[in-house]
Protein backbone atom coordinates (compact mmCIF):
# COMPACT_ATOMS: atom_id res chain seq x y z
CA UNK A 1 0.00 0.00 0.00
CA UNK A 2 1.19 3.53 -0.75
CA UNK A 3 2.98 5.35 2.04
CA UNK A 4 0.22 7.98 2.18
CA UNK A 5 -2.26 5.33 3.26
CA UNK A 6 -0.27 3.91 6.17
CA UNK A 7 -1.77 4.41 9.59
CA UNK A 8 -5.10 5.48 8.12
CA UNK A 9 -8.38 3.67 8.60
CA UNK A 10 -9.33 3.56 4.92
CA UNK A 11 -12.03 1.72 3.08
CA UNK A 12 -10.71 -0.66 0.42
CA UNK A 13 -11.63 1.58 -2.50
CA UNK A 14 -9.92 4.56 -0.85
CA UNK A 15 -6.76 2.55 -0.29
CA UNK A 16 -6.89 1.45 -3.93
CA UNK A 17 -7.24 5.06 -5.07
CA UNK A 18 -4.14 6.06 -3.10
CA UNK A 19 -2.16 3.12 -4.46
CA UNK A 20 -3.36 3.92 -7.97
CA UNK A 21 -2.38 7.59 -7.68
CA UNK A 22 0.99 6.76 -6.13
CA UNK A 23 1.84 4.35 -8.94
CA UNK A 24 1.02 6.72 -11.79
CA UNK A 25 2.95 9.51 -10.05
CA UNK A 26 6.09 7.38 -9.82
CA UNK A 27 5.76 3.78 -11.10
CA UNK A 28 9.39 2.97 -10.30
CA UNK A 29 8.94 3.70 -6.59
CA UNK A 30 5.37 2.53 -6.01
CA UNK A 31 4.11 -0.95 -6.94
CA UNK A 32 1.19 -1.47 -9.26
CA UNK A 33 -2.12 -1.89 -7.38
CA UNK A 34 -3.61 -5.36 -7.20
CA UNK A 35 -6.64 -6.18 -9.30
CA UNK A 36 -5.83 -3.93 -12.27
CA UNK A 37 -4.71 -5.35 -15.60
CA UNK A 38 -1.03 -4.53 -16.10
CA UNK A 39 -1.44 -3.53 -19.76
CA UNK A 40 -4.20 -1.05 -18.95
CA UNK A 41 -2.26 0.37 -16.02
CA UNK A 42 0.84 0.93 -18.11
CA UNK A 43 -1.16 2.72 -20.80
CA UNK A 44 -2.80 4.99 -18.26
CA UNK A 45 0.52 5.70 -16.54
CA UNK A 46 2.19 6.57 -19.83
CA UNK A 47 -0.65 8.87 -20.91
CA UNK A 48 -0.79 10.60 -17.53
CA UNK A 49 2.91 11.43 -17.50
CA UNK A 50 3.06 12.17 -21.22
CA UNK A 51 0.27 14.75 -21.08
CA UNK A 52 1.84 16.64 -18.19
CA UNK A 53 5.35 16.50 -19.66
CA UNK A 54 4.11 17.66 -23.06
CA UNK A 55 2.24 20.60 -21.55
CA UNK A 56 5.25 21.69 -19.49
CA UNK A 57 7.58 21.26 -22.46
CA UNK A 58 5.45 23.56 -24.61
CA UNK A 59 5.13 26.11 -21.81
CA UNK A 60 8.80 26.07 -20.82
CA UNK A 61 10.56 25.11 -24.02
CA UNK A 62 13.75 27.02 -23.21
CA UNK A 63 14.11 25.21 -19.89
CA UNK A 64 13.78 21.81 -21.59
CA UNK A 65 16.28 22.72 -24.30
CA UNK A 66 18.80 23.98 -21.76
CA UNK A 67 18.46 21.05 -19.36
CA UNK A 68 18.45 18.32 -22.00
CA UNK A 69 16.09 15.32 -22.11
CA UNK A 70 17.57 13.36 -19.20
CA UNK A 71 17.56 16.15 -16.62
CA UNK A 72 14.27 17.53 -17.92
CA UNK A 73 12.41 14.22 -17.57
CA UNK A 74 13.87 13.65 -14.10
CA UNK A 75 12.62 17.12 -13.13
CA UNK A 76 9.12 16.49 -14.49
CA UNK A 77 8.95 13.08 -12.82
CA UNK A 78 9.91 14.73 -9.52
CA UNK A 79 7.20 17.34 -10.08
CA UNK A 80 4.56 14.70 -10.83
CA UNK A 81 5.68 12.56 -7.90
CA UNK A 82 5.98 15.17 -5.12
CA UNK A 83 3.88 18.21 -5.92
CA UNK A 84 0.36 18.47 -4.52
CA UNK A 85 -1.48 20.72 -6.93
CA UNK A 86 -3.84 23.30 -5.50
CA UNK A 87 -5.73 23.61 -8.80
CA UNK A 88 -7.75 20.85 -10.45
CA UNK A 89 -7.54 22.50 -13.89
CA UNK A 90 -5.21 21.03 -16.49
CA UNK A 91 -4.68 24.46 -18.07
CA UNK A 92 -3.03 25.63 -14.84
CA UNK A 93 -0.31 22.98 -14.80
CA UNK A 94 2.28 25.60 -15.76
CA UNK A 95 1.30 27.61 -12.65
CA UNK A 96 1.79 24.55 -10.48
CA UNK A 97 5.13 23.73 -12.10
CA UNK A 98 6.37 27.25 -11.43
CA UNK A 99 5.26 26.95 -7.80
CA UNK A 100 7.14 23.65 -7.56
CA UNK A 101 10.33 25.24 -8.89
CA UNK A 102 10.04 28.15 -6.48
CA UNK A 103 9.20 26.35 -3.25
CA UNK A 104 9.84 22.60 -3.35
CA UNK A 105 12.87 21.94 -5.49
CA UNK A 106 16.50 21.46 -4.53
CA UNK A 107 17.93 23.61 -7.31
CA UNK A 108 21.59 23.26 -6.34
CA UNK A 109 22.27 20.94 -9.28
CA UNK A 110 20.27 22.96 -11.80
CA UNK A 111 21.19 26.17 -13.65
CA UNK A 112 20.90 29.08 -11.21
CA UNK A 113 18.78 31.05 -13.67
CA UNK A 114 16.22 28.27 -14.26
CA UNK A 115 13.47 29.68 -12.02
CA UNK A 116 13.81 33.18 -13.47
CA UNK A 117 13.63 32.12 -17.13
CA UNK A 118 10.59 29.97 -16.36
CA UNK A 119 8.99 32.87 -14.48
CA UNK A 120 9.59 35.15 -17.47
CA UNK A 121 8.26 32.63 -19.99
CA UNK A 122 5.23 32.01 -17.77
CA UNK A 123 4.30 35.70 -17.99
CA UNK A 124 4.43 35.61 -21.77
CA UNK A 125 2.28 32.48 -21.83
CA UNK A 126 -0.14 34.06 -19.35
CA UNK A 127 -0.58 37.06 -21.65
CA UNK A 128 -1.23 34.76 -24.58
CA UNK A 129 -4.01 32.95 -22.70
CA UNK A 130 -5.47 35.91 -20.79
CA UNK A 131 -9.13 36.67 -21.45
CA UNK A 132 -8.86 40.32 -20.37
CA UNK A 133 -9.25 43.04 -22.99
CA UNK A 134 -8.04 46.64 -22.63
CA UNK A 135 -9.20 47.96 -26.00
CA UNK A 136 -12.02 49.98 -24.38
CA UNK A 137 -9.60 51.55 -21.87
CA UNK A 138 -7.20 53.05 -24.39
CA UNK A 139 -7.23 56.85 -24.36
CA UNK A 140 -6.90 58.67 -27.66
CA UNK A 141 -6.35 62.13 -26.19
CA UNK A 142 -4.20 62.53 -23.08
CA UNK A 143 -3.41 65.66 -21.11
CA UNK A 144 -1.83 66.34 -17.72
CA UNK A 145 -5.11 65.65 -15.91
CA UNK A 146 -5.72 62.28 -17.56
CA UNK A 147 -5.92 59.41 -15.10
CA UNK A 148 -3.83 56.38 -16.02
CA UNK A 149 -2.92 53.02 -14.52
CA UNK A 150 -0.78 50.14 -15.66
CA UNK A 151 -2.68 47.75 -17.89
CA UNK A 152 -3.73 44.39 -16.41
CA UNK A 153 -2.04 42.98 -19.51
CA UNK A 154 1.33 44.57 -18.76
CA UNK A 155 4.07 43.30 -16.46
CA UNK A 156 6.88 45.43 -15.09
CA UNK A 157 9.44 42.72 -14.29
CA UNK A 158 12.90 42.68 -12.73
CA UNK A 159 15.36 39.79 -12.70
CA UNK A 160 18.84 39.13 -11.45
CA UNK A 161 19.67 37.29 -14.67
CA UNK A 162 19.27 38.52 -18.28
CA UNK A 163 16.43 36.07 -18.78
CA UNK A 164 15.41 37.33 -22.24
CA UNK A 165 18.86 36.47 -23.64
CA UNK A 166 19.48 33.07 -22.08
CA UNK A 167 19.43 30.09 -24.45
CA UNK A 168 21.23 26.83 -25.13
CA UNK A 169 24.02 28.88 -26.67
CA UNK A 170 24.15 31.55 -23.94
CA UNK A 171 24.16 30.33 -20.34
CA UNK A 172 25.92 32.80 -18.01
CA UNK A 173 27.48 31.34 -14.88
CA UNK A 174 27.63 34.59 -12.92
CA UNK A 175 24.75 36.90 -12.07
CA UNK A 176 25.31 40.48 -13.34
CA UNK A 177 25.82 43.26 -10.83
CA UNK A 178 22.76 45.14 -12.06
CA UNK A 179 19.23 43.73 -12.46
CA UNK A 180 17.49 43.30 -15.80
CA UNK A 181 14.21 45.23 -16.17
CA UNK A 182 11.74 43.89 -18.71
CA UNK A 183 8.38 45.15 -19.87
CA UNK A 184 6.03 42.51 -21.25
CA UNK A 185 2.54 43.48 -22.39
CA UNK A 186 -0.34 42.76 -24.75
CA UNK A 187 -1.75 45.73 -26.63
CA UNK A 188 -5.29 46.52 -27.73
CA UNK A 189 -4.71 44.57 -30.94
CA UNK A 190 -3.89 41.44 -28.92
CA UNK A 191 -0.25 41.47 -29.95
CA UNK A 192 2.37 40.59 -27.32
CA UNK A 193 5.48 42.75 -26.96
CA UNK A 194 8.53 42.49 -24.72
CA UNK A 195 11.40 44.90 -24.34
CA UNK A 196 14.22 45.72 -21.98
CA UNK A 197 13.78 49.04 -20.15
CA UNK A 198 16.07 51.04 -17.92
CA UNK A 199 15.67 51.33 -14.17
CA UNK A 200 14.10 54.79 -14.44
CA UNK A 201 11.32 53.57 -16.72
CA UNK A 202 10.71 50.62 -14.41
CA UNK A 203 10.50 53.02 -11.46
CA UNK A 204 8.19 55.33 -13.39
CA UNK A 205 5.84 52.45 -14.18
CA UNK A 206 5.58 51.65 -10.48
CA UNK A 207 3.94 55.10 -10.03
CA UNK A 208 0.93 53.75 -11.94
CA UNK A 209 0.21 50.67 -9.84
CA UNK A 210 -2.84 52.63 -8.72
CA UNK A 211 -4.62 55.26 -10.84
CA UNK A 212 -2.85 58.60 -10.98
CA UNK A 213 -2.82 61.64 -13.24
CA UNK A 214 -0.05 62.32 -15.70
CA UNK A 215 0.86 65.50 -13.81
CA UNK A 216 1.01 63.83 -10.39
CA UNK A 217 3.02 60.88 -11.63
CA UNK A 218 5.57 63.10 -13.36
CA UNK A 219 5.94 65.41 -10.35
CA UNK A 220 6.22 62.51 -7.92
CA UNK A 221 8.77 60.74 -10.06
CA UNK A 222 11.02 63.72 -10.68
CA UNK A 223 10.87 64.82 -7.03
CA UNK A 224 12.73 61.65 -6.07
CA UNK A 225 15.90 63.05 -7.60
CA UNK A 226 15.77 66.20 -5.42
CA UNK A 227 19.14 67.86 -4.95
CA UNK A 228 20.74 65.49 -7.45
CA UNK A 229 19.67 67.73 -10.34
CA UNK A 230 19.89 71.42 -11.17
CA UNK A 231 16.82 73.47 -12.11
CA UNK A 232 17.70 73.12 -15.78
CA UNK A 233 18.12 69.38 -15.45
CA UNK A 234 14.83 69.14 -13.57
CA UNK A 235 12.94 70.91 -16.36
CA UNK A 236 14.48 68.55 -18.89
CA UNK A 237 13.65 65.57 -16.71
CA UNK A 238 10.04 66.73 -16.38
CA UNK A 239 9.74 66.96 -20.16
CA UNK A 240 11.41 63.60 -20.76
CA UNK A 241 9.30 61.89 -18.11
CA UNK A 242 6.07 63.28 -19.55
CA UNK A 243 7.13 62.07 -23.01
CA UNK A 244 7.81 58.61 -21.60
CA UNK A 245 4.37 58.48 -19.97
CA UNK A 246 2.69 59.46 -23.23
CA UNK A 247 4.76 56.88 -25.11
CA UNK A 248 3.75 54.13 -22.67
CA UNK A 249 0.10 55.13 -23.06
CA UNK A 250 0.38 55.06 -26.86
CA UNK A 251 1.74 51.51 -26.58
CA UNK A 252 -1.24 50.53 -24.37
CA UNK A 253 0.98 49.82 -21.36
CA UNK A 254 -0.82 52.61 -19.48
CA UNK A 255 -4.59 52.72 -19.82
CA UNK A 256 -7.58 54.39 -18.23
CA UNK A 257 -8.74 53.01 -14.86
CA UNK A 258 -11.47 50.41 -15.29
CA UNK A 259 -14.17 52.40 -13.48
CA UNK A 260 -13.54 55.64 -15.43
CA UNK A 261 -13.73 54.36 -18.98
CA UNK A 262 -16.29 55.86 -21.32
CA UNK A 263 -18.40 53.33 -23.25
CA UNK A 264 -16.77 52.40 -26.54
CA UNK A 265 -18.55 53.57 -29.65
Amino acid sequence: MAELARGQNLRPFQALQLDFAAHIRHPERNPMPDGIEERRMRIYTRLFYGNIESFCAKSFKRAKDILGDGVWHALIRDFVHRHNSSSPFFCEIQDEFLEFLATELDSSKLPPFLLEICHYDWHQLHLLLAVSDVSDRILGEIDDDSQLTISPLAYNLAYGWPVHKISVEFQPDQKPNTPTHLLVYRDGNHEIHHSEVNSRTALLLSQFESPTSVRDSVERFTSQFGAEVTDEQRLRLLSETRDTVLELASRHVLVAPADETEPSV
